[in-house]
């Protein structure tokens, strides 16, 4: 089927394609979300250990908010501990500057149309990158969530254990 014929419609495998894509995406953002509201009330800074944390969290209350992942990106920024502070904080923005494009902005982006299967590939390929993009940090969230899951039955100090977690992250990909 020529270009020509096809700018009326989008292919059904297409449009399941980007279906795909757009759910895989979802899926990952809302994995960051889960992990971070599990986490968060119990993640300190190494240099908050001296004193009060002035931004503690309640675990329930976290879990039960409508807090999005803007806001928990950057709480987990503030409690994280990094080799390179800058870079995870343009890897944290990336991701969430991602997810709100796709949310927001995926069918009404005039630079981004999707009416023909050359569009419909394009958009594909985006959602490939975000996906990309986004899949470092679950991967991380997952086996912070798993020590913590451990070290609950294990430590006396449980409710500060995360204090000196880094997440030394490859953020080689980030712009």
């Amino acid at each position: 089927m020529s270009e020509d014929a096809t700018d009326a419609t989008i292919e059904t495998t297409l449009q399941a394609k980007l279906m795909q894509g757009v759910g895989i995406c979802l899926f990952q953002y809302q994995q960051i979300e889960a992990h971070l509201k599990l986490l968060l009330p119990h993640m300190h800074h190494p240099d908050s250990l001296q004193h009060e944390d002035s931004r503690e969290l309640h675990w329930q209350g976290l879990l039960d908010s409508k807090k999005t992942l803007g806001p928990l990106m950057e709480d987990f920024k503030l409690r994280s501990s990094s080799v390179d502070p800058d870079s995870l904080g343009r890897f944290l923005k990336q991701i969430v500057e991602e997810r709100n494009d796709l949310v927001h902005h995926l069918l009404n982006d005039p630079t981004r149309p999707l009416r023909t299967n050359a569009d419909a590939q394009r958009t594909i390929e985006v959602l490939r990158q975000y996906s990309q993009s986004a899949a470092t940090l679950p991967r991380a969230l997952c086996a912070a969530t798993a020590q913590f899951v451990q070290l609950l039955d294990n430590s006396p100090r449980r409710h500060r254990f995360l204090a000196t977690l880094e997440f030394p992250l490859g953020f080689d990909h980030v712009s």
